[in-house]
């Protein structure tokens, strides 16, 4: 949005301006609005960058590694697949827009036949891509050439896994949505001291978890020492002024007392779940949206690796992180259903994941009606606006408002305007 509140012109769309031209209004719209949910090529790369696979591909491609796993590009080769100098990801992002446009299912019976068709464009697209080098791999031996190919077949896969995500959430990102929560509220604590001894008890429940459940994968000195960073004797705790009082009272279920430490890891949990999990973020992301957000969870420091300093084995570290935040999940998932079953009156023969599912399908039909009710509201027009400083995209976005035509040059645009403020106030005149 612009200062004024109108949408401003998205990333990309000025090259298709004049070729929607030819479409009718709705399907001019529709292209409009990929367009803004598509946020920038840049934004993408910046995410598909951040990815296990391709820090892996980085990792492996380090000086310390290369004689152990053979690969033959150097780590600043394999940074250049995503830079936009090396690939065209520019006209990817672009591209992919524009497919899912021409290939959006119309009915039932070309639905599926469409949602191939783009697949198959978009594994070729990425096929073709992956073989065009840079003068720099152009002249390598044939492996070179093949692995340059294969880290950038895997990232364009990456690359339009996130860029179709976003799109399909209307552009809403969950992964920047928590890592915006965990900046903005990173002194969050909870008001009433009830939901901060509820925290407190909730992170001696994920210790248990971690001693119950993380033996198979994670080394015994690993555990040893997350544990005895953890966890406090129950004099220790009360010197510390913990909010101990649960705990106290559940002492006969060998519960653990948390350090500090670890009651932050468990407060920096509750606050993303407290500020994403509801109605809206439901009828947005589905009832996947307790994985998503585990997922999301698992790129983010939440304070564990503090825990266990000076231990080597990062998969040690980042296997406990799993645990801890797996544990939490599926405790705060299933918390929130009960509280929404009981307000609901959902049956609790259900599993959680069908009562979100319930939950998201109500969401979306909530919404659904009150962007009728919006749409069928009388809407107040401001006839005093400076119609000739307006851009295309503004134009548009007041014409829709007024229920006119919204295609044509910019030209046209401004007198289809002009035609209805003048209309409009003449009305006025007449009925005054």
């Amino acid at each position: 949005m612009d200062g004024d509140g109108l949408p401003t012109v998205p990333s990309g769309w000025d090259k298709y301006d004049d070729w929607a031209l030819g479409n009718d209004d709705e399907d001019k719209d529709y292209l409009f609005e990929l367009f803004s949910n598509a946020a920038d090529r840049e934004t993408f790369l910046e995410r598909a960058w951040g990815c296990l696979m391709m820090q892996g591909f980085v990792f492996s491609a380090s000086k310390a590694q290369q004689s152990v796993t053979g690969v033959m590009l150097t780590e600043d080769e394999v940074k250049m697949i995503a830079n936009q100098e090396y690939v065209d990801w520019e006209t990817f992002h672009t591209e992919i827009i524009v497919k899912i446009f021409e290939n959006r299912g119309t009915n039932k019976h070309n639905t599926a036949k469409r949602i191939v068709s783009y697949d198959d464009w978009k594994f070729e697209y990425i096929e073709m891509m992956s073989r065009e080098y840079p003068d720099q791999i152009r002249d390598a031996d044939v492996a070179k050439k093949m692995k340059w190919s294969a880290i950038v077949y895997s990232f364009g896969i990456e690359f339009a896994k996130i860029l179709e995500g976003t799109i399909a959430t209307g552009g809403t990102d969950l992964w920047s949505d928590i890592e915006q929560v965990l900046d903005m509220h990173s002194e969050w604590m909870p008001a009433d001291e009830n939901s901060q001894r509820k925290i407190y008890y909730i992170a001696g429940f994920l210790i248990n978890a971690v001693k119950k459940n993380a033996k198979r994968n994670i080394s015994s000195g690993a555990i040893k020492l997350f544990l005895t960073g953890a966890s406090l004797e129950r004099d220790d705790a009360v010197d510390a002024e913990l909010p101990i009082e649960d705990v106290v009272d559940r002492e006969v279920d060998q519960l653990q007392f948390a350090s500090r430490e670890f009651y932050n890891v468990a407060i920096k949990l509750e606050c993303v779940f407290y500020h994403i999990l509801g109605e809206k973020s439901i009828e947005i992301f589905g009832p996947q949206i307790i994985a998503d957000i585990e997922a999301c969870l698992n790129r983010v420091d939440i304070g564990i690796a503090s825990l266990l300093t000076g231990w080597e084995d990062n998969d040690d570290v980042n296997n406990l992180k799993e645990r801890v935040i797996e544990a939490f999940c599926n405790m705060r998932g299933k918390d929130y259903v009960r509280k929404r079953r009981a307000l609901a009156g959902f049956n609790f023969q259900e599993t959680h994941r069908s009562t979100i599912g319930t939950l998201s399908k109500q969401a979306k039909d909530k919404a659904k009606k009150k962007k009728a009710e919006e749409e069928n509201a009388t809407v107040v027009f401001d006839n005093e606006i400076n119609v000739d400083a307006m851009l295309c995209a503004e134009l548009r976005a007041e014409l829709k408002k007024r229920k006119l035509f919204v295609t044509g040059k910019k030209a046209e645009l401004k007198t289809r305007l002009k035609n209805d403020i003048a209309n409009r106030k003449r009305a006025e005149q007449e009925q005054g």
